[in-house]
């Protein structure tokens, strides 16, 4: 059973490699209320992303290769394209910057199909 899951892990991890080639997103991480978050300003400056930013209604629009994230400080949800995904925690504006769970926020990227991976600094 062991090898198999093995073997399993292995055709995975090579079909990753010879078939996709996913962005690497690179950024710092933050801890707060025990969760990694990470900073939603730097996030975009980094990776060169188009961001908008709607003052009536308080929410930040990112594009990364013609798709669209839409987050608001203090929600649990983000919409990407026009799916809506829920983090685990919520967004948080802090210090003039936006905060965005880690782990939620890669799981929905996933779930909406944008092929990359993130990376620690």
């Amino acid at each position: 059973m062991i090898k198999i899951k093995n073997i399993y892990y292995l055709i995975f991890f090579l079909h990753s490699l010879l078939f996709s080639s996913p962005d690497i997103l690179k950024f710092n991480v933050s801890n707060y209320n025990n969760s990694d978050y990470i900073s939603l300003n730097d996030f975009v400056k980094q990776h060169s992303l188009q961001s908008n930013y709607y003052e009536t209604k308080d929410k930040v629009e990112i594009i990364y290769k013609k798709n669209k994230i839409y987050l608001s400080p203090s929600m649990t949800f983000i919409k990407i394209n026009n799916q809506i995904y829920h983090l685990n925690n919520e967004i948080i504006f802090k210090n003039s910057q936006y905060y965005i769970p880690l782990d939620s926020f890669y799981k929905s990227m996933e779930l909406a199909g944008l092929p990359f991976r993130i990376k620690n600094k």
